[in-house]
């Protein structure tokens, strides 16, 4: 007998497929099982071929391998999982950036005298125009190691 796998990972404590996981989670969330019914007697043999023809022997089926009906979150705790999840990445990504800033060396005296020497040779060029005004904005800060840049 050839068996044909379509699962494509672990879902409510049962290896599945998307479809099935799909149904289970739709069925749980609406509360839809109580209105399930079988023409066959709930006697229906459900695979790939046949998962859609009765809903009640997919669903029976889903509880027969054992998938868990408390694993499907409803709306609030959906929102709240999610919530969680980009408040996490939210806190990774800051601790990330504090930690990038806290390695990072601070330019030694010479570079930042290189720094300064660039600074002025460009202020003293014909680079002007909105263009230029906007990428200068950050040559006006300066550390009072290079004394400061003048205008």
């Amino acid at each position: 007998m050839n068996r044909v796998w379509c699962a494509t990972g672990y879902h409510y404590r049962c290896i599945t497929c998307e479809g099935c996981k799909g149904f289970f989670r739709r069925t749980i969330q609406k509360n839809l099982h109580p209105a399930y019914s079988c023409k066959y007697d709930g006697c229906c043999i459900i695979d790939k071929i046949t998962r859609n023809q009765c809903q009640l022997c997919r669903f029976k089926k889903c509880i027969a391998v054992g998938m868990a009906m408390d694993l499907v979150l409803d709306d609030s705790k959906r929102v709240a999982k999610r919530r969680l999840i980009e408040e996490n990445r939210e806190k990774r990504k800051k601790e990330e950036m504090v930690k990038t800033l806290q390695n990072r060396p601070e330019p030694t005296g010479s570079e930042w005298e290189l720094i300064r020497m660039l600074t002025e040779a460009h202020r003293h060029t014909n680079a002007q125009g909105s263009h230029w005004k906007q990428k200068r904005k950050f040559l006006d800060v300066c550390p009072p190691l290079c004394g400061g840049v003048s205008s």
